[in-house]
């Protein structure tokens, strides 16, 4: 073959108007079912954007210029006065004490022990060797609440000993109410570091006597 035959038939080979072989249908729609099925989830989560940002910004102008919320009238106090450190008044669990007082204290703390299965004891982790078993079974236990209830009720106890415990020598005496005041004290530690009061107080001035008186619960 001579180099003009070799270079007509390269041309013909690279002949641009050589019709392209034809693309099935079936084949775009498996190139096009990806991409729509993309396009769908990318609209859906710029729809669901837009919806959060635009909720956030009502939520902003709602606000008040202060920063309260809308609802902020809505919200009602109530002025407590029934535990404040008012000389001439008493709540029902505080000043001499009565019939009454001595009833509200046991219904407060009533029951202070209940009955724990060996499986609930053995779930804690807590030896049942060291525990107090029952008679009918199962072993004392009982409540953090009821165990604090317990512990700052015993100062008003030892402070009016001779109602409650009229036969206590001197050295018991003297022993209960430096045991009672230590397990006060950690009972109330321990509660006020769990539990960080927010309330208004008031520092009042009555009668040659300061104390303070919570506003708002």
């Amino acid at each position: 073959m001579t180099k003009d035959e070799e270079s007509a038939f390269l041309f013909q080979d690279c002949d641009t108007n050589e019709p392209t072989p034809p693309v099935s249908r079936h084949g775009k729609t498996k190139f096009f079912t990806p991409l729509r099925v993309y396009l769908v989830i990318l609209h859906v989560v710029l729809v669901f954007v837009l919806g959060v940002l635009l909720s956030t910004r009502r939520s902003l102008h709602g606000l008040r210029p202060n920063g309260q919320p809308p609802a902020y009238e809505a919200i009602k106090y109530k002025v407590k006065s029934e535990h404040g450190l008012d000389p001439h008044s008493y709540s029902n669990y505080s000043g001499p004490p009565t019939y009454e007082q001595d009833r509200a204290w046991d219904y407060l703390i009533r029951p202070v022990f209940f009955k724990a299965s060996r499986e609930e004891l053995e779930r804690a982790g807590e030896s049942v060797e060291s525990s107090i078993e029952l008679v009918g079974g199962g072993y004392a236990a009982t409540l953090g609440v009821h165990h604090e209830l317990h512990c700052l009720r015993q100062p008003r106890l030892y402070l009016y000993k001779d109602r409650y415990f009229p036969t206590l020598t001197e050295a018991q005496a003297n022993y209960l109410g430096s045991s009672f005041s230590e397990a006060s004290n950690e009972i109330l530690l321990e509660v006020g570091m769990r539990k960080l009061e927010g309330d208004l107080r008031l520092e009042l001035i009555q009668d040659d006597f300061i104390g303070s008186r919570s506003l708002l619960s």
